[in-house]
């Protein structure tokens, strides 16, 4: 039962993972380097 737990928590991760890392790839696209750092440590004041 827990390992398949694990098995789940593991993948689930995995494709939020592979989701932000997309997300941060079309952001990257989309804005300027300076706009990247600037919007990063924003959403690290407002997450953090």
């Amino acid at each position: 039962m827990s390992s398949n737990l694990r098995i789940v928590l593991i993948s689930g991760l995995w494709s939020f993972v592979q989701v932000w890392k997309r997300v941060l790839y079309l952001v990257n696209i989309h804005l300027g380097f300076e706009q990247r750092e600037f919007y990063m440590k924003k959403l690290g004041k407002n997450f953090f």
